[in-house]
């Protein structure tokens, strides 16, 4: 009878083992698989933070590219603007050589009658118009005015052949300028051409970007979903729904204000439209815009639970202040405490910055109660 008993004690113990084994044994591979899950969370909202900043420098290229395209084209008009007048200037001054050449080729020709006239009469033309005299006086009128037609003709002949000489090099110096600034234009012509294919090629990049950013926030939502099913899964294993292992008790009352000297908040806590993403989301927090640099201090006594990146969210510190009450301060600058630290009311733990998704310099500060984050002023203010 003793025998029986033994053995079935045996056997209760072990299936006892057995079940406890199991169940130790399912916990710590549900809080393995949570602990890969926030990895991967990790990993994705990094992947995500460096997206966007490759997003946002692709824009600033792609702006610039634009201002370069809107200068090139500007500077085609004007090229353009510059020829027709060039143009128009040698249109201009041909007629102005043909009309000069006319009346040179009109005079020559008259000219050259008179010379064969004269040669084809001898002496005896002049002898015959200077006979033909009335008196002396005549005489020697007549004599001035052949010598002065002989001299016009000549004078004549010369200023037009100078004028000529002049519209010519006119025209010649007017082609110089077309050509130069054809050739410019030309070149102007193949610049704005690479501008317009780095716009084109840009373009698909951010276009390549946007798409990814959709894929990371989907795998984010997913990984989100899986990890809070884990932590479900965990919380019912343990029957507890309090997360917060600390025997820190929270004891200190009110918090303080996080960056001393700045009181503005540019963001409040609630639902807004994202900056980033351009969705609506739940801001977690309050957003204090400071200089580059500016300390932030503990709002209350606690322990640093994680100084280091948390992607989206940059530099960051968590402190437990006990009680189930937390902080968190991010897109830091720089982080000036390390995990396991305990602080004090007021000690510096960071300087702002604007690391992880943010538009601009600001120290994000949430309160969390439980994990749950809660709006932070009622606590600060």
């Amino acid at each position: 009878m003793k025998c029986k008993m033994t053995i079935f004690l045996i056997i209760i113990f072990i299936f006892a083992f057995a079940f406890n084994y199991g169940y130790s044994s399912n916990l710590t591979d549900n809080k393995k698989r949570l602990e890969d899950l926030s990895i991967q969370k990790q990993q994705t909202q990094r992947k995500l933070s460096e997206n966007y900043q490759k997003q946002q420098s692709v824009k600033k290229e792609l702006l610039d590219i634009d201002k370069q395209l809107s200068e090139t084209q500007k500077e085609l008009i004007e090229n353009q603007r510059k020829l027709y007048s060039i143009e128009q200037k040698i249109s201009d001054t041909q007629k102005e050589l043909d009309i000069a050449q006319k009346r040179y080729d009109s005079r020559k020709s008259l000219y050259k009658e008179r010379i064969r006239a004269i040669y084809m009469s001898g002496d005896a033309g002049y002898i015959e118009v200077l006979l033909g005299s009335k008196n002396f006086i005549d005489f020697i009128s007549r004599l001035d005015n052949i010598k002065k037609l002989m001299a016009f003709d000549i004078r004549f002949l010369n200023e037009m052949k100078n004028t000529k000489n002049l519209i010519a090099k006119k025209e010649e110096v007017l082609k110089e300028e077309k050509n130069n600034l054809q050739y410019v234009t030309a070149q102007v012509e193949e610049r704005k051409k690479r501008i317009q294919v780095a716009m084109v090629s840009r373009s698909g990049v951010l276009r390549d970007l946007e798409r990814q950013q959709k894929k990371y926030e989907e795998d984010l939502e997913d990984l989100e979903t899986a990890s809070k099913q884990v932590m479900d899964i965990i919380r019912s294993q343990t029957g507890s729904t309090n997360t917060n292992n600390s025997n820190v008790k929270y004891t200190d009352g009110k918090l303080v204000w996080p960056v001393p000297g700045y009181y503005s908040i540019s963001s409040p806590f609630g639902y807004r439209i994202h900056p980033v993403y351009k969705t609506k989301k739940l801001h977690t927090g309050i957003d204090i815009p400071a200089p580059y640099g500016t300390i932030g201090v503990a709002a209350g006594d606690g322990t640093v639970i994680y100084a280091g990146w948390i992607s989206g969210y940059g530099n960051s510190v968590i402190i437990d202040h006990g009680g189930g009450i937390s902080t968190l301060y991010a897109h830091n600058s720089s982080i000036l405490v390390s995990k396991g630290k305990s602080v004090k009311k007021g000690e510096p733990v960071v300087k702002l910055g604007s690391t992880g998704l943010v538009t601009g310099v600001n120290l994000h500060f949430e309160v969390r109660i439980n994990g749950t984050p809660v709006d932070p002023e009622p606590y600060v203010r």
